[in-house]
């Protein structure tokens, strides 16, 4: 999904926040490579480095989703959260070894936000696509779910594990949800993209047949009407719908007319 997202990002049109899906898709690629190398590398490097690129994961898909769908971003809302987690890793790594903890903790961030950014595509996609994109949706609310269960799973009936890599099948089981719902997460988020790059297709389609068309033309002023009902300057009305530049001139007629001294130098 890694080199998917980064041929698309590089030959088709694509728009803010598909850069940071890009990163996310190949943060996540390298976090669970790391991870899966417990036991063969320190545990600076399968613990806290593969931890932090699986939980960027999370935040730059919910990052790019508030990009691409054009909001404010706060940007200490994603920054804190990181910085947390990296901090309390170290701790249940070095001075409190903890495993079910540092469980939770990434769970938890999973789960806000994966759980946000569903939200934010149910809520505002309208907006920028002119419908919802529910497989985005479904995809995020699916991640936020088991993130959920997870979370007290954990906390009810496996706290104290000593080892992660011989943890219950359901914590193993969390790599293959995690793994479907990337796919899935990163196909609906290429189609989120499309959805868009259509939608200003139609609009560029429409403009055109509306010049095709008859363009109602007062006979004294010569002001254009569009389809809200608004008279236009001509030259502005035709900036606005087309690629062309206006600049002033006078023809022989208005420069006899108007300026006869010209006319006669």
């Amino acid at each position: 999904m890694g080199i998917i997202m980064l041929y698309v990002y590089q030959s088709r049109k694509t728009y803010p926040g598909f850069k940071q899906w890009m990163y996310a898709s190949l943060l996540y690629c390298l976090g669970m490579l790391l991870l899966s190398t417990r036991g063969l590398f320190p545990d600076l490097v399968t613990i806290i480095f593969a931890n932090t690129c699986i939980a960027l994961y999370f935040v730059m898909v919910t990052y790019g989703i508030e990009l691409f769908l054009v909001r404010k971003i706060r940007v200490w809302i994603y920054i804190a959260p990181m910085v947390v987690l990296v901090l309390s890793f170290f701790y249940f790594t070095y001075v409190s070894p903890d495993v079910s903890v540092r469980i939770i903790i990434i769970s938890t961030l999973a789960f806000l936000f994966s759980a946000i950014g569903a939200y934010r595509v149910h809520v505002n996609s309208p907006e920028i696509i002119n419908g919802r994109n529910n497989l985005v949706v479904l995809a995020l609310f699916v991640q936020a779910g088991y993130m959920l269960f997870r979370i007290f799973y954990t906390l009810l009936l496996e706290m104290g594990i000593r080892d992660f890599m011989s943890s219950s099948s359901v914590q193993a089981f969390t790599f293959m949800m995690l793994i479907g719902c990337n796919i899935l997460i990163f196909l609906s988020l290429i189609i989120f993209n499309s959805q868009k790059v259509e939608l200003e297709l139609q609009e560029a389609i429409t403009e055109i047949k509306t010049l095709e068309g008859i363009l109602p033309l007062c006979m004294h002023c010569k002001q254009i009407r569009d389809d809200k009902g608004y008279w236009n300057q001509l030259e502005a009305y035709i900036s606005k719908h087309t690629e062309a530049q206006f600049s002033h001139s006078i023809c022989d007629k208005c420069l006899e007319e108007h300026y006869p001294e010209l006319k006669s130098d």
